[in-house]
């Protein structure tokens, strides 16, 4: 694994985070808080199989991708949730 490579898989989970809020903004109102949550369980699980069993860099890229989507998805979710 190169320097750039190990910066990006560092900084891949911000990205994903980024995109998770208008997504997850959608899911809230849509499924509501606690039903999006529940469907962002399988994502983030996923994400860290395919970041332990990975064979590549860009299958790391795409768990540390997916695990930075639900964990900023998780985020902001779970604040509403709690306030409820």
């Amino acid at each position: 694994v190169t320097l750039e490579q190990e910066s990006l898989i560092a900084s891949i989970v911000t990205l994903g985070a980024v995109v998770a809020g208008p997504v997850t903004g959608y899911g809230v109102e849509r499924f509501g808080r606690r039903k999006t949550m529940l469907m962002l369980t399988l994502p983030f699980v996923a994400g860290w199989l395919m970041i332990f069993w990975a064979q590549d860099v860009p299958m790391i890229y795409l768990g540390r991708l997916v695990t930075g989507f639900c964990g900023g998805a998780f985020t902001l979710a779970a604040p509403i949730f709690t306030a409820e």
